[in-house]
């Protein structure tokens, strides 16, 4: 599938401060790609909404050059997400998986590297409402990986997607899946 671009429509480039580039890619590109097509639709507009009013988001999707290796985990997995953003140009990427994600056998709903701005979402630990679970944890993912989440002085920005992602927690709330950071 070729790279699709999505923007927000509510105001030009020209208008914003700043351009952030998101990729969101799916692996495999089956039942993600699907949850990815429809959130990819409404993300600039959760950014905007969320994030940053004064931003210009643009959304651009895919999926080919990432595909999970069995080898490497989920760290392979940011990795290649990483190299990936590199190679497209992308500020910041999200990767939508239906691999289960885990850390010494606690699942968990993401996984991110604040360094490489990266982050894995696992649509299976979001449970039945994965679109609707998407859309609170992707933006705030996103947020968390471009710097503007924690009021928190003096916060890494480690430290700052690590409360982002223990606050989107698991989904629905209170089944007990955790933070990937």
């Amino acid at each position: 599938m070729p790279d699709v671009e999505h923007q927000d429509r509510a105001g030009s480039a020209d208008d914003a401060q700043e351009v952030v580039i998101i990729g969101l890619v799916a692996t495999p590109p089956d039942h993600p790609a699907e949850v990815l097509e429809r959130l990819a639709a409404e993300l600039s507009q959760l950014l905007t909404a969320r994030v940053d009013r004064s931003v210009h988001w643009v959304v651009r999707t895919g999926w080919g050059a990432v595909a999970p290796r069995r080898d490497g985990g989920v760290e392979a997995l940011l990795e290649d997400v990483a190299r990936r953003r590199e190679d497209e140009g992308w500020d910041v990427a999200v990767c939508l998986t239906d691999l289960p994600l885990s850390a010494e056998r606690v699942p968990l709903v993401a996984h991110a590297s604040a360094r490489r701005r990266v982050g894995v979402v696992s649509l299976p630990a979001l449970g039945v409402g994965q679109l609707r679970a998407a859309r609170a944890a992707v933006p705030g993912l996103v947020e968390a990986l471009v710097g503007g989440w924690s009021q928190t002085p003096g916060a890494s920005p480690d430290e700052r997607l690590g409360r982002m992602v223990e606050a989107v927690g698991s989904w629905p709330p209170g089944s007990g899946a955790g933070c990937g950071c």
